[in-house]
């Protein structure tokens, strides 16, 4: 019986301390994307990117008819839309959920309501982010047509994953940057 009890001991309260201890990192590993992906030194910047704000005004009402796929997200895209733009001067990045760190996009133009939705970027899925830059999977602002996603656009993980840096062209985006991370291999 008293050597039952000084190994359950061992089971229950030395084993957990000792796997802990093992692994200094915790659940990190070498595939996630940790805070320095984003310190990259040739990392563009917002700075460099910057458009001027000139829209004013009401943000113009969504035009379903303006790209096939709209009609099929019009509540999300009228809801997303509705607080004006976001992004690149006057295009409102509008996001849905698609599943667990999943997230769909589509980019609306304030001035006409012409709704886009980029091959390049459809979706992200944003697994295995150090929790210090998890609120960074997605990042722009309005007066830079600079777009950062960190994942997998378009659940690609194993060619895309990483910090991915696109702009704005007027019409979509292009990816200027990524620095790549690595996913897991399959077996």
């Amino acid at each position: 019986m008293y050597r039952c009890i000084i190994v359950l001991f061992f089971l229950v309260f030395l084993t957990p301390s000792l796997i802990m201890a093992a692994d200094d990192d915790g659940p990190w590993n070498k595939y996630t994307i940790m805070p320095e992906d984003f310190e990259h030194p040739d990392t563009p910047k917002f700075e460099q990117y910057k458009v001027p704000i000139k829209f004013q005004g009401k943000p113009a009402p969504v035009n379903i008819r303006s790209h096939p796929k709209a009609g099929t997200w019009r509540t999300r895209l009228k809801e997303g839309s509705k607080e004006g733009p976001n992004f690149a001067d006057h295009i409102t990045i509008v996001t849905w959920g698609c599943g667990t760190d999943c997230f769909q996009i589509a980019f609306v133009d304030a001035r006409n309501g012409q709704v886009y939705f980029d091959d390049k970027l459809a979706c992200n899925v944003a697994v295995n982010i150090h929790d210090d830059v998890w609120g960074q999977s997605i990042s722009y602002r309005r007066d830079s047509s600079l777009l950062i996603v960190a994942g997998c656009p378009n659940e690609e993980c194993s060619t895309r994953r990483g910090v991915n840096y696109f702009i704005w062209t007027g019409h979509g985006l292009k990816e200027i940057f990524r620095v790549p991370r690595g996913w897991y291999p399959e077996k």
